[in-house]
């Protein structure tokens, strides 16, 4: 979250992000690195990608299935469903993101996995990001 980052900072990240005419990645650095090298062996990320059905989800979700091609990186490709009457962005699911995160589907090994989660509300969501958040990476599609 940004509540910990100064207010130069905030400003700094919320207008990239609103005016980038790209993909933009913002890479929190937690200080457990330091100067040291690590093999590619030694690595072991968790990434997460939430996917509504939007074009940017699938930018995402091509940036996470890229990444999760090395072996120290596990995948986990969340699909979440709505019903009832719960605020949708105004990107709506298309059948060309359907049809690529099927494809994506088909390509799942050890290391990528997909699950699907039914949601009613803005809550149910925010649950369900909350039940993922030890994971190392979230990879996010735009929310126009």
């Amino acid at each position: 979250t940004q509540e910990s980052l100064g207010h130069s900072f905030q400003m700094v990240n919320k207008n990239v992000i609103v005016h980038a005419p790209c993909s933009v990645g913002i890479l929190v650095d937690r200080g457990l690195g330091g100067t040291t090298q690590v093999s590619a062996s030694e690595v072991s990320y968790s990434i997460v990608v939430p996917f509504f059905g939007g074009l940017d989800d699938c930018e995402a979700l091509a940036y996470g299935m890229r990444m999760a091609e090395h072996p120290g990186i596990a995948l986990t490709v969340v699909k979440f469903a709505t019903v009832g009457n719960i605020e949708k962005p105004n990107e709506t699911p298309t059948e060309e993101a359907d049809t690529y995160l099927s494809e994506c589907v088909a390509r799942k090994n050890s290391r990528i996995s997909f699950e699907e989660r039914v949601t009613g509300s803005k809550e149910d969501v925010i649950g369900a990001l909350k039940e993922l958040s030890k994971c190392n990476l979230f990879i996010v599609g735009m929310m126009v």
